[in-house]
């Protein structure tokens, strides 16, 4: 046995230098060496031979043998080529029972089967789909409100409790999860209200026909018991820092105080209680109905702070000590005025902070002591800072009539809708300090970029696009099992962020619009007539593709099609020759003009003598997309005359050289795994290269910008999620690479390094 010891990192051009038998295959261990091992000492047992007809029925009957390596015979040599006419022979191991590995063998959609068809025409696998689905701010979808002061609070976990005006009180999870704690309690006319003690017990006042009002306990589990009989004839309530209740009622002119034992006990006489807080020195703070604000002393003995004027109705103390509430002016229509006011601690006087036609229904804020008032005509958020910055964001299609609200510690912002529904903003503190964005809010931390999701029923994906950029909607991902039609939520599997998505629209992987062209479609060419024959169908920017019909699949209407009969791939009609022309290794200069080429993917080592890369590409007003190579190289890639390549995925050991982009070319979205490489790139006359993910191990040589440098854009080039390198030329042109270390010291280094 032969070993190549390696001191660096070893190129596939390095490989191709060295001379092996054909029963032999080079193998790299975790000892950095390279050896030559017999080709049927894999998987420690002989090969099974079997033809390609063999082989295809193990794979439909399930009776592939997993791990086995297979001699597959008479492969057509346009793919495999062994030197000989008649074929070659593939060496090939079975991940399943009807699943082969596609290490080393090229895999060539075809929506024919709706699966994938290796180069010598093994299928197996079924085509991923590619779905969407919009942000949503629908956290969940629990009971009805009114909107009821206290028809929404959070207990110690931070699960939310919603109670509706039917009656019903429901538990929500922080990932959305809904259950109905309790149901059949009757209302008051308002709503349901209710407090939750340290205990993380439910006390809900719900109205009992022809009987006094009681205070009801609901523990963790909806077990109801009697917890106060009250004597007021209505009841709204609030718990003060020492967990009493509060109990006041508008018509009665009095407040109450339920102890933690359910003992009633009077409290103060104050005419025409409106609302009552507490400040930071434990002193209960009382809104009356003719506007004025006092304060009650543990004798409830009455201290003037302030009069707010016109018909106050919503009380709020922030951290500082400063009150707030709402008026309106004159008679409560959609078009009377409206107005929010403050009173500074320590001030001497009421100011107005806001005023429209918009109607303040409720007051909340958050730790940043940021006001929060949820609106009606319209339904809308009014946030007010400290410094009276005030931005709004108005209702879009989500809830109807955003009624109460509620800040979490973390600063995120609930609204529950008359609807039943939850919906949740994203506090400004937490993302790109905007005001309050119009996507769900509950993301802990981003979502990995290509991350697989797990839906709240159980379904699974992968993201295609990046969530966090909230720029893109809607978001792509691909479906991996399950139903996402009814999902809801999704969770990330590795960074745990948690969001709400809508409208989730499933896309097969081929479709009308789309940049895929196949065997076994009807199409329509630029002059709409469909194309039945090659010499119809000259492809430009105008083109459509009809409904997918099997019993009338035609060859001649292919771009590039996989040829089952003769086992090769196939492109159909090029320009240039007027004629179809087979892809083998003899022709393999120009891949399109005025043509399409996408959705395909190379998984073998490119050599001179084996082709089994892509060498001496040219493309010119055409597309070169969504295109995957394994371990693979690539050689002489142009790109000439409005020409692209985009969404091109590179693999572990790929290799790339001399990509030429010229006049207004562009390449984009192209990921590169470890250990590719990437040399000689030159833009010029106005080319563009974008997004371009090049993560650790993997190289990028001479990236040459010139010619009209205004115009020539490099954006995004991410060596990997740690490291920003910025690329540069000294006055002399020698490139250089800068950056800073772990340890915060500045390295340049060449280009090459």
């Amino acid at each position: 046995m032969s070993e190549y010891s390696i001191g660096k990192k070893i190129l596939l051009r390095d490989v191709e230098e060295i001379s092996i038998s054909e029963e032999k295959v080079l193998v790299r261990g975790a000892d950095q060496i390279i050896k030559e091992v017999d080709k049927n000492s894999f998987g420690g047992s002989s090969a099974i031979s079997v033809t390609k007809f063999e082989l295809d029925n193990l794979i439909r009957n399930n009776a592939l043998i997993p791990g086995s390596y297979y001699i597959v015979s008479g492969v057509h040599p346009a793919l495999y080529d062994d030197g000989t006419s008649n074929g070659t022979t593939i060496y090939i191991r079975a991940a399943t029972n009807n699943k082969l590995e596609k290490n080393g063998h090229g895999e060539f959609w075809n929506p024919r089967y709706d699966q994938s068809v290796d180069g010598f025409g093994i299928y197996g696998t079924k085509l991923a789909e590619t779905a969407t689905f919009e942000r949503s701010n629908i956290f969940a979808t629990g009971v009805p409100t009114y909107g009821s002061t206290n028809s929404l609070h959070a207990n110690s976990s931070g699960v939310l409790f919603a109670s509706g005006n039917d009656g019903r009180i429901a538990r929500i999870e922080t990932n959305g999860t809904v259950s109905i704690l309790v149901s059949g309690l009757t209302p008051q006319y308002t709503g349901l209200p209710f407090v939750i003690k340290n205990d993380d017990c439910l006390y809900a006042i719900p109205a009992i026909p022809n009987k006094p009002f009681k205070i009801l306990k609901i523990d963790s589990n909806g077990n109801v018991s009697d917890f106060c009989t009250l004597s007021l004839s209505s009841a709204n309530m609030f718990k003060d820092r020492d967990e009493n209740i509060l109990i006041w009622s508008y018509h009665d002119n009095v407040i109450k105080s339920v102890d933690n034992f359910g003992n009633e006990q009077h409290f103060a006489n104050v005419v025409n209680p409106v609302d009552v807080r507490q400040n930071n020195n434990g002193d209960i703070v009382v809104l009356k109905g003719d506007g004025t604000v006092v304060q009650l002393d543990s004798t409830g003995t009455e201290t003037l702070i302030c009069t707010f004027p016109y018909l106050a109705r919503n009380l709020y103390i922030d951290g500082l000590d400063n009150i707030f509430a709402t008026a309106t002016e004159g008679d409560v229509t959609q078009n009377s005025i409206k107005h929010v006011y403050r009173f500074l601690n320590g001030g001497s006087s009421v100011e107005q902070i806001w005023s429209g036609t918009k109607f303040p229904w409720f007051l909340a804020g958050d730790s940043q002591n940021v006001l929060y008032i949820s609106t009606h005509y319209t339904d809308s958020i009014i946030k007010i800072t400290l410094d009276l910055e005030i931005s709004v964001i108005d209702r879009t299609d989500e809830g109807n009539t955003w009624n109460t609200i509620h800040l979490d510690k973390d600063n995120n912002l609930y609204i529950h809708c008359e609807n039943s529904m939850i919906l949740r903003y994203l506090s400004a503190k937490t993302l790109y300090d905007k005001i309050l964005v119009p996507q769900v809010s509950y993301i802990v931390q981003p979502f990995d970029i290509g991350e697989t999701i797990t839906a709240n029923n159980g379904a699974k994906g992968k993201l295609v696009t990046n969530y966090n950029d909230t720029n893109i909607s809607p978001v792509k991902f691909e479906i991996i099992s399950g139903n996402w039609i009814s999902a809801t939520g999704i969770q990330g599997d590795n960074s745990g962020a948690l969001a709400s998505i809508k409208n989730v629209t499933l896309a097969p992987a081929y479709q009308s619009g789309d940049q895929a062209i196949w065997g076994g479609y009807q199409w329509l060419n630029s002059t709409g007539n469909t194309g039945y024959y090659y010499n119809d169908f000259q492809l430009n920017e105008d083109w459509s593709k009809l409904q997918y019909n099997d019993d009338n699949y035609n060859q001649s209407l292919d771009v590039i099609e996989y040829d089952y009969e003769n086992d090769w791939i196939s492109r159909r009609y090029e320009v240039e020759s007027g004629s179809d022309v087979v892809y083998s290794k003899i022709d393999n200069t120009d891949m399109g003009y005025y043509s399409a080429i996408s959705s395909f993917q190379f998984g073998n080592k490119f050599s001179d003598s084996y082709y089994k890369g892509l060498l001496n590409i040219e493309v010119n007003h055409a597309y070169f997309n969504n295109v995957n190579f394994i371990g693979e190289h690539l050689k002489y890639i142009t790109l000439n005359q409005n020409s692209s390549i985009s969404s091109t995925t590179w693999a572990l050991d790929c290799y790339i050289q001399s990509l030429s982009m010229n006049q207004k070319s562009f390449m984009g979205n192209s990921i590169f795994a470890e250990n590719s490489y990437i040399v000689n790139v030159e833009l010029k006359l106005g080319s563009n290269i974008n997004s371009i993910n090049i993560p650790k191990y993997s190289g990028l040589e001479l990236l040459v910008i010139e010619t009209y440098a205004s115009i020539v854009q490099v954006g995004m080039l991410i060596f990997n999620n740690n490291i920003s390198k910025i690329i540069y030329n000294r006055p002399d042109g020698t490139p250089k690479i800068r950056y800073y270390d772990n340890d915060d010291n500045l390295v340049i280094n060449d280009i090459t390094d």
